[in-house]
């Protein structure tokens, strides 16, 4: 259990490192450590979804599809100990991109997730770790 554990914790330490990595150097500088840290605690709601936009963005190309929100999605149901026979990651994207693909084209550009996010006070809770 403590090992299976241990890999949910680096997977989501992996999507944080990432988004933190803005020039995708495989390094964390002082800078992009002291800017993420900022956003993460002191920013607006606006510049926190932005920043939680990086994190589910995976491959970079400024936009989400459903595989990379169900990686994060599923990651924060293991390492929160939530069940997915209830409510299945899949069909919690599902229904997120239901709710915020405005021009339903099965990706989420960066406007579509912080305008559907900030619309909704329930998606925030599921979406994003850093609520006001």
């Amino acid at each position: 259990l403590r090992v299976e554990s241990d890999d949910k914790v680096k997977e989501i330490a992996n999507f944080v490192f990432t988004a933190f990595d803005r020039d995708s150097n495989g390094k964390i500088d002082f800078t992009e450590f002291l800017c993420g840290y900022a956003i993460t605690s002191l920013g607006t709601m606006r510049q926190k979804l932005d920043y939680v936009f990086s994190i589910y963005d995976k491959d970079k190309n400024n936009s989400i599809d459903r595989k990379e929100m169900i990686g994060v999605i599923s990651a924060m149901y293991d390492l929160l100990g939530k069940s997915k026979q209830d409510y299945s990651p899949e069909r919690c994207v599902e229904d997120i991109f239901s709710l915020i693909d405005v021009n339903k084209d099965r990706a989420l550009t960066k406007d579509e997730f912080i305008e559907g996010v900030m619309k909704n006070p329930y998606l925030s809770d599921i979406i994003s770790p850093f609520n006001e």
